[in-house]
């Protein structure tokens, strides 16, 4: 089964600054969904929003801490 998703590669390792942005592109994404909705007057339940995928060659072992 097919779900939505935001899927951000990086050539190199990517930075927390990088990985916040991702965050950042995902909530902009997860509002007009929202606005979207609600303008239908219907419901979206949690699992229809989509998944945010990072695509990192490899990941300190800071970065993974901070998650």
């Amino acid at each position: 089964m097919a779900e939505p998703a935001l899927v951000e590669p990086f050539r190199n390792a990517a930075t927390i600054a990088e990985i916040r942005s991702c965050m950042n592109n995902l909530f902009d994404i997860f509002a007009e969904v929202k606005r979207q909705v609600k303008g239908e007057n219907n419901r979206l339940a949690e699992s229809e929003l989509p998944r945010l995928w990072i695509l990192s060659f490899t990941a300190s072992e800071s970065i993974i801490r901070w998650f």
